[in-house]
């Protein structure tokens, strides 16, 4: 079975048009609805960078805080190892003072020491000189080194007499630092 248009010339350009226009209005239709979506889409992506941006911003901040107070910790942690320094170098001069004073109370009042050296890094470490009235004023010094905690095998380098003096060098040993 066919169909046939008796429709006037006219009203088949009209209908036509119509359809043409209702075409294009649907298509134009599509069009405003896809980019209305497109903007959505880049409105609410603009608005999620924007909120990440400033978050990262945030932690941004808050680790430059975190920074400059470790910066203050590494600071104030210098500070106290040169305080530490400060008192080890001064335990280190009260512990050569318990060796000058053992030295002072060992002294007899006829001797003279005119040099007291002690290294532990040199061998021996412990040096003395001096010079006495007699060679029995170094034995008694000697005999006092003895029974020192501080001193260990302490033995004379040399012993010389000249002009009623006897000069004399003591080498010993560290026993204990204190």
């Amino acid at each position: 079975m066919s169909v046939i248009n008796l429709l006037p010339p006219e009203l088949k350009n009209k209908k036509k048009q119509i359809q043409l226009n209702m075409t294009a209005i649907s298509l134009g239709g599509s069009w405003i609805v896809l980019l209305f979506i497109l903007t959505a889409v880049l409105f609410f992506s603009r608005m999620t960078l924007h909120v990440s941006l400033q978050a990262n911003q945030s932690e941004i901040n808050w680790l430059q805080n975190a920074i400059d107070q470790k910066k203050d910790i590494v600071s104030q942690a210098y500070l106290i190892n040169d305080r530490l320094q400060v008192i080890k170098a001064a335990q280190v001069q009260n512990k050569f003072s318990v060796f000058l004073d053992e030295t002072i109370k060992a002294t007899p009042s006829a001797l003279q020491i005119t040099d007291f050296t002690i290294n532990p890094q040199s061998k021996p470490p412990v040096k003395i000189q001096g010079y006495a009235a007699s060679r029995r004023e170094v034995v008694k010094l000697m005999e006092k080194f003895d029974a020192s905690p501080y001193f260990k095998e302490m033995t004379f380098e040399s012993s010389n007499l000249s002009e009623d003096k006897v000069n004399f060098t003591i080498n010993g040993q560290i026993e204990k630092i204190p």
